[in-house]
């Protein structure tokens, strides 16, 4: 696949966006207007760095408001296309592109678009560069692909040609399919880029919303693959406006740009080999959450223990050959890591008590390297000592390590090889504690759209579309990472606003990513009141008041989910009850219980457990209430 990007894409000037292109091994790049007007340097001396840097100009754009014009305007249309043919001539761009016309003196006439076009395209010819037709949606006549391929065809000029816009077709939601019909000699250049699934009108979403393949929710690989199918093997070109792209790192916004691309052709290929395409997911998709482990010092770990205990965890093993210690019941399994001179120290003295790694069971987890070192993600390799399993990982968001683990020999889980029964047996309580139901992820708002690129392109799971939620100091945003089947959950939230809780984790943990860890339970009764009440987040009345409303609970049921600060929600395949425990160092645990096919976290319950959080942190340290928080 040859990679471009545009560089309305990049922050910086136009020599610099052209050295992070080339830096981040893009291909080519395109020149967009305001980027070249704007700058200092001549068209022949910016095609003279490009050069050097070994990258292809492959288009100026764009050339607005052309096509179908009354004669008195077209002719002056056509001065001001031979001025930009020259200057794409004088920057050795391949293409100019040409939008769809959104003037109000355009007519509906499509046999005069073409003529137009094909008038242009004759201009062009006799600069050496190709007219590319690219439909908008805010155009007042030609607004969708197919009606821009007709009039592509009917001009019928070796130099014209049409532009698909992945954004474009997709926010439209026009028919994928009819991309295969388009004959590859007829298509310029494919312009990619994804976004969230907002309702905010295409036009602003285009300009303010647009991001990498991968990090938002539209069809991009399923476009990508009818594109394929046409056998089109030109540029394909990021064109993403986005306003956070602007304020961000321009050495990370390209290479993740490449880093999408990267994961496009892999989905790309799935479709040429769908049999070694399943073998592979089938060897490498994450089938459940091992464990979670904490970095942390020993005089730390007593709050820690204590919860972990009244959930019903007791330390059953130890590490054959680590200070590394293993708490579990049912398949729920938390490690406490307090070996010297390992990542989990390390992130220790950055971060503080937190989760530094998370176990994903995975088939063969050496299949994923080839992958990591492709997509750029940093590879860690396991220190196992003889005997023990050999646990390789991958850095993720806020540099916490998800480290694959392999099938055992004989099948036998990760702790029987690495581990051995400790002194402190396990005894019976009740608690019907199941398994890590899923593990949430806290990110700076600039990571929220890499974070979901990372577990689409590097773990192969799922990304759901974007839910808000409301905190006393601000909005939270959240999608949820997981596989299929829903073994592996990886909820992960941001937020701009300073005062508000993935924000304040953040800051007080020094970037670190995991806040919140979910643990199944059969019975959340038995196990709730085998809590201590001074560790179980308090709910306020007025909740079960209007859950009275709201549901028809029987009042027993009620009355115990008052006293264990249950909270309770429901749809239409089932039901969940579930209590939090107040924060660790702003690190959470939730016990919940999915009743029927419920599939879903409670979001509606979110609210208020937010400010049931902020109300535990006002109570319990003096000054670090919301109002503090902002005004610091």
């Amino acid at each position: 696949m040859k990679s471009s990007i545009a560089t309305a894409s990049l922050p910086g000037n136009l020599r610099e966006k052209l050295e992070l292109a080339a830096a981040a091994g893009f291909d080519g790049v395109e020149i967009c207007e305001p980027d070249l007007v704007v700058s200092d340097l001549p068209p022949a001396t910016i095609r003279r760095i490009a050069t050097d840097l070994g990258i292809q100009i492959v288009a100026l754009q764009p050339l607005c408001d052309f096509e179908a014009e009354p004669e008195r305007i077209a002719r002056r249309n056509l001065h001001r296309a031979h001025c930009r043919l020259e200057v794409a001539a004088a920057l050795g761009a391949s293409n100019l592109i040409v939008c769809s016309n959104s003037s109000v003196e355009t007519i509906d006439d499509e046999g005069l678009a073409a003529a137009h076009l094909r008038e242009l395209a004759e201009l062009a010819a006799g600069f050496g560069v190709t007219i590319g037709y690219e439909p908008v949606p805010w155009a007042r006549h030609t607004n969708d692909y197919m009606k821009a391929w007709n009039i592509v065809k009917a001009a019928s000029h070796a130099r014209l040609g049409i532009v698909l816009n992945s954004f474009f077709i997709a926010a439209q939601g026009s028919d994928l399919a009819a991309i295969a019909a388009i004959p590859a000699d007829k298509i310029c250049l494919v312009h990619l880029a994804d976004a969230p699934d907002l309702d905010i009108g295409v036009s602003y979403l285009s300009r303010h919303y647009r991001c990498f393949p991968g990090q938002g929710s539209q069809p991009v690989a399923e476009f990508m693959r009818h594109v394929d199918e046409t056998g089109f093997k030109g540029f394909h070109s990021h064109e993403i406006f986005s306003d956070s792209f602007r304020s961000t790192s321009g050495n990370d916004v390209a290479i993740e740009g490449q880093r999408s691309l990267a994961w496009l052709a892999a989905e790309t290929d799935v479709a040429r080999t769908p049999a070694s395409a399943v073998a592979f997911a089938d060897a490498t998709r994450p089938r459940e959450i091992a464990y979670v482990e904490f970095a942390l010092e020993a005089p730390e770990g007593q709050r820690l223990v204590e919860i972990l205990r009244e959930i019903g965890l007791r330390e059953t093993h130890r590490h054959r050959s680590k200070d590394v210690r293993l708490f579990r019941i049912g398949n729920a399994n938390v490690i406490l890591n307090f070996e010297p001179e390992s990542y989990a120290e390390s992130y220790y003295w950055e971060h503080g008590l937190t989760v530094c790694a998370v176990g994903l069971t995975v088939r063969d987890p050496r299949l994923l390297e080839t992958r990591a070192r492709q997509l750029g993600y940093a590879w860690f390799e396991g220190s196992a000592a003889a005997g023990e399993l050999e646990i390789p990982g991958v850095q993720g968001p806020g540099g916490v390590l998800y480290n694959l683990v392999p099938t055992a020999p004989g099948g036998r889980p990760f702790h029987e090889v690495d581990f051995v029964p400790s002194t402190f047996s396990p005894h019976a309580n009740g608690s019907e504690v199941l398994r890590i139901d899923h593990v949430g992820h806290a990110v700076r708002d600039k990571d929220f759209l890499p974070t979901s690129l990372f577990f689409r392109s590097m773990l192969g799971l799922e990304v759901g579309s974007t839910t808000t939620l409301s905190d006393p100091a601000g909005v939270i945003y959240s999608r949820v990472a997981r596989n299929r089947s829903g073994t592996v959950r990886l909820p992960f939230s941001t937020t701009s606003s300073f005062g508000a809780a993935p924000r304040r984790f953040i800051e007080s943990s020094h970037g670190a990513g995991i806040q919140q860890i979910a643990i199944e339970t059969a019975d959340i009764f038995k196990t709730a009141r085998h809590a201590k009440r001074e560790h179980v987040l308090k709910i306020g009345q007025n909740y079960y008041d209007d859950l009275m409303a709201r549901h028809d609970l029987p009042p027993d049921t009620l009355e115990a989910m008052r006293e264990l600060s249950i909270l309770y929600d429901a749809d239409a395949s089932g039901a969940i009850f579930h209590f939090y425990f107040s924060e660790l160092e702003g690190l959470f645990f939730e016990v919940l219980q999915r009743v029927g096919d419920y599939d879903r976290y409670g979001e509606r319950n979110a609210p208020i457990r937010l400010a049931a959080q902020a109300r535990h942190r006002e109570a319990s340290v003096p000054g670090c209430g919301v109002a503090d928080w902002q005004a610091s």
